[in-house]
């Protein structure tokens, strides 16, 4: 397949074992789902990505692979993970379901890391305008005289939770427990996101 044009090639019931690349292979970003009145099965789509993919992996053409594990992961969501938990309805079935979900919907399987950036940016200021609206923590609201302050107090307190610096000048008292339940939370979500982060750049930085 070195050098050959793919797109809107039709890859029903195809083998695609042993594929050798280039840089000037395309496949285009999607394999071609339909042709005059036949249809790719769902479930065919996940092999015929990773055949895509894994010819590329070996080319190290990283970009071009990266392409192909998200669409593979996604056919692999839609036409098989989704399927098997309607028909056996258990919560193994739906937990690997919305694992992929949200695996995708973070960072597109660890092949987009600015969208994972952009969404771990998010959650601390999620977080802020709940502490906003639920009532700052006693320090700083002793401090507070106008809405900027109250906001920038929030957000302050947000991301130092998050980061999990916990500088300790601004925290919700006992007489809190929820907000002080809901910092926890947000503390592991920072410790979890940085993590994520931290692999997903790692793994674009050593290829």
């Amino acid at each position: 397949m070195s050098g050959s044009d793919l797109r809107d090639a039709y890859f029903e019931d195809a083998r695609l074992h042993g594929l050798k690349v280039n840089h000037l292979t395309n496949f285009g970003e999607r394999i071609a789902s339909g042709w005059s009145k036949r249809e790719i099965p769902d479930v065919q789509k996940p092999d015929i990505y990773r055949s895509i993919r894994l010819a590329y992996e070996d080319a190290e053409i990283w970009d071009t692979m990266d392409v192909f594990l998200a669409a593979e992961h996604a056919s692999r969501r839609k036409g098989l993970l989704w399927p098997a938990f309607k028909k056996s309805k258990s919560l193994k079935t739906f937990s690997t379901w919305l694992g992929s979900l949200c695996r995708g919907a973070y960072s597109n399987y660890a092949t987009s890391p600015w969208r994972a950036v952009f969404i771990t940016a998010l959650i601390p200021v999620f977080f802020a305008f709940v502490y906003l609206a639920a009532g700052l923590p006693n320090a700083a609201a002793s401090s507070t005289s106008n809405v900027a302050q109250s906001v920038g107090q929030s957000l302050y307190f947000s991301l130092t939770t998050f980061t999990t610096l916990g500088y300790g000048d601004v925290t919700y008292s006992a007489d809190r427990p929820f907000l002080r339940f809901l910092s926890t939370l947000e503390a592991f979500a920072g410790a979890v996101s940085m993590a994520l982060l931290v692999v997903i750049f790692a793994r674009k930085v050593i290829r």
